[in-house]
């Protein structure tokens, strides 16, 4: 009995490990060739369209002003570079043939030159930048795979990690919403992304330091968990303390201190808009698929907070700053007013609204 035991599981094993193998192979074969298309496929231009639709309705229900910014999107394959939104044709940028076009208008066409996911400026516009699905999961396949053993990666399970289209659309609105922050208020969008160089004296390795991010990050998480109003805000004020307590210890420089400020802005609240679209998208109509529970950002948001000070990087900002602007609308949904002016931050709003517990 034992014996037969043991061979169902060790055939389990060798059937998993077959089928991811084989798994790996197909994403390989797909993945082979490098997209460099100059045409926008259909299936972009429906995305982008759909995407408009996202800002509208995110302006009427997240954010007063969103509409009154035309924000362009830019999205490039291996080769090429794709705009959308812009109201002429830039120096540079070749306009396609018509039929190609969208209800997003024209679309122009340039050789993608060092592209970026975040906001860029086209003759003093920002704009939205972000790969195609395609060259995003073939990116990432290909770098991951080179990191890892060759027979590591060889039976990884990609397929768990890559973009799908509900993923892609948000991330897309994750960009939209940089270059909102530039339009807002541009020298405190580009102070924001400057600030990424003095991460290089941030103290990643000291473990008391990393422990209280752990605390800070489980903090956040509960009171995102809590239905109890009294109960939310005591969990916010026990971050805040944590957090004040941190910095006091470490005596980080108060240059650092600005950082996680600022990038909490920065990346949080392109996080937050990324979520909120998410949201809005599950209730639209459109051939995605949008969950409504065990979304991909509701498991993100929970695995980045419970383990805040092992996340390097300005990944770390992400997940803390996004909390603190959930619980922001919980507190008092008029933030949003003043979170765009110079030295507001997100930790500064939350002392301000969340009432003491005695």
């Amino acid at each position: 009995m034992v014996k037969r035991i043991f061979k169902i599981i060790g055939l389990t094993i060798v059937l998993i490990l077959t089928g991811l193998f084989l798994s790996n192979v197909y994403y390989a074969h797909k993945l082979r060739n490098k997209f460099t298309g100059k045409h926008f496929s259909a299936s972009e231009i429906k995305e982008t369209e759909f995407v408009k639709e996202l800002e509208v309705a995110f302006a009427n229900k997240v954010w007063s002003g969103f509409d009154t910014i035309h924000i362009p999107l830019i999205l490039y394959n291996d080769s090429m570079a794709f705009m959308t939104g812009f109201n002429y044709q830039p120096e540079g940028w070749i306009a396609l043939e018509s039929e190609e076009n969208g209800e997003t208008g024209p679309i122009y066409l340039k050789q993608a030159i060092n592209p970026q996911a975040f906001a860029v400026q086209v003759d003093s516009v920002w704009v939205a930048s972000l790969g195609t699905i395609n060259q995003m999961n073939r990116s990432m396949f290909w770098g991951l795979r080179s990191e890892m053993p060759a027979l590591m990666g060889s039976v990884f399970p990609f397929f768990l990690i890559q973009v799908r289209e509900d993923m892609h659309i948000t991330g897309i609105f994750h960009e939209i919403f940089h270059a909102f922050q530039a339009t807002q208020n541009e020298q405190k969008f580009l102070n924001a992304d400057n600030s990424n160089v003095n991460l290089k004296n941030y103290p990643y390795g000291n473990r008391a330091f990393s422990s209280a991010w752990d605390k800070e990050g489980k903090f956040l998480l509960s009171a995102l968990e809590s239905s109890d109003k009294s109960i939310m805000n005591a969990y916010i004020d026990s971050f805040l303390v944590v957090r004040e307590m941190r910095r006091e210890q470490s005596r980080i420089a108060p240059e650092l201190i600005q950082t996680e400020k600022e990038l909490e802005w920065l990346e949080g609240l392109a996080k937050y808009a990324e979520y909120e679209s998410y949201k809005l998208a599950v209730n639209m109509e459109s051939p995605y698929k949008f969950k409504e529970k065990n979304a991909y950002w509701q498991r993100e948001l929970q695995q980045r907070l419970k383990k805040l000070g092992a996340i390097d990087g300005d990944n770390r900002f992400y997940g803390s700053g996004v909390a603190q602007a959930i619980l922001l609308d919980r507190l008092n949904p008029d933030w949003k007013k003043s979170i765009m002016n110079e030295g507001i931050y997100q930790e500064d709003l939350l002392r301000k609204y969340s009432e003491k517990v005695e």
